[in-house]
């Protein structure tokens, strides 16, 4: 964009034939055409325990292996809605976006590397896991607040219903 800020808003567009072909009808009708939704707080790059570091012939850095964490209530939540999108098409008897699937797919494989990555990892990485946890309840919480101070009631909603994801995930952890 030229370096322009990015804004939000809403774009309404009227249209109007200037003679009409039988009698004047007006029709009111709103579509959501494009809607874009944040999966959740980026992930944090978690450090792997040391070990010796093995002859990098390879070419590949350790930062690129070390794994991203995030929970996995909100993950599955996530997956849930998509599913119940790609329903909504199929519904419909129609094709879902292509975009719409890869999204489902890579929610569904991340969560099925994380799972995989926490039983591998161990203490320290479960340690983490907590941690990290504990940032996404303060995130939904401080994002809850101001998505409600903005009037953006919907956003909020769903902040509070994620920030109680993480907190009963949270809670059957540190059990």
């Amino acid at each position: 964009m030229d370096g322009r800020k990015p804004t939000g808003g809403k774009l309404e567009v009227l249209s109007q034939i200037r003679e009409p072909l039988t009698s004047q009808q007006l029709s009111s009708t709103t579509e959501k055409w494009l809607v874009v939704e944040p999966i959740s707080l980026p992930p944090v790059t978690v450090p792997k325990p040391k070990q010796p570091t093995p002859n990098r012939s390879g070419g590949s850095s350790s930062v690129s292996n070390a794994p991203t964490l995030h929970s996995l209530s909100v993950l599955a939540y996530e997956r849930e809605k998509l599913e119940k999108k790609i329903q909504g098409y199929k519904q419909q008897h129609r094709p879902p976006p292509e975009d719409l699937v890869a999204l489902f797919n890579d929610v569904s494989q991340r969560g099925q590397q994380q799972i995989q990555q926490l039983r591998k990892g161990g203490p320290p990485l479960q340690a983490e896991y907590i941690r990290q946890l504990e940032r996404y309840l303060q995130f939904y919480s401080d994002s809850a607040r101001r998505l409600g101070q903005e009037g953006n009631r919907e956003a909020a909603k769903e902040a509070l219903y994620k920030r109680n994801l993480v907190g009963n995930e949270l809670q059957k952890l540190t059990r």
